[in-house]
């Protein structure tokens, strides 16, 4: 046995090791195969970048997410009906934090599903006021939040709100969405 268990080991070490290799590369080839394939027939401008994703910069910016480690990837930029978007995969470990406001004119708006865990803003408001719409299914589901009252009414017109809710009712996840400078980041 005293060569034997240490064999085994070793075996198993390189047998694992060798499966860990083949799932990545299939992976890989599935991405760059099949899901690129699949992208290219819908979006314009595609770019796909399976190892990319959205800066830090970003991510700290759209005050949607707490700090924290962030593993990005899956980074598709392109164009979808005449309107450019990026997005990406995103997971966050031991994230924790307050708000972080911002001091120029152009503040944001933040609409934030009730079960979206992740948003700070939900767990520390800080000088964010909540703002009620007009639609009592849409408030059941989510909450609006701005620096300032007004700056939600210019944004949350009916259609919007009527947008957001149906974009929920289809994909039936937890969603956070903030408005700036003329931008949507979901």
């Amino acid at each position: 046995w005293g060569k034997a268990l240490p064999c085994a080991a070793l075996c198993g070490g390189v047998i694992l090791y060798g499966s860990q290799r083949l799932k990545s590369r299939y992976s890989r080839d599935f991405k760059e195969k099949v899901v690129r394939a699949g992208l290219e027939k819908i979006f314009e401008n595609l770019s796909f970048q399976p190892d990319g994703g959205l800066g830090e910069d970003v991510l700290r910016s759209s005050e949607l997410l707490p700090s924290g480690r962030t593993d990005c990837h899956d980074l598709i930029t392109a164009r979808y009906r005449g309107l450019d978007f990026s997005q990406c995969d995103i997971r966050i470990q031991d994230g924790s934090g307050g708000v972080s406001t911002t001091e120029d004119s152009q503040r944001p708006v933040l609409v934030v599903r009730r079960d979206f865990s992740a948003a700070r803003v939900l767990s520390n408001p800080g000088s964010w006021q909540q703002v009620e719409t007009e639609l009592a299914a849409f408030e059941e589901r989510f909450v609006v939040f701005a620096h300032d009252p007004l700056d939600a009414m210019r944004i949350m017109t009916p259609q919007m709100i009527e947008g957001i809710y149906f974009l929920d009712q289809k994909l039936d996840v937890p969603l956070a969405f903030r408005f700036k400078n003329g931008e949507m980041s979901v």
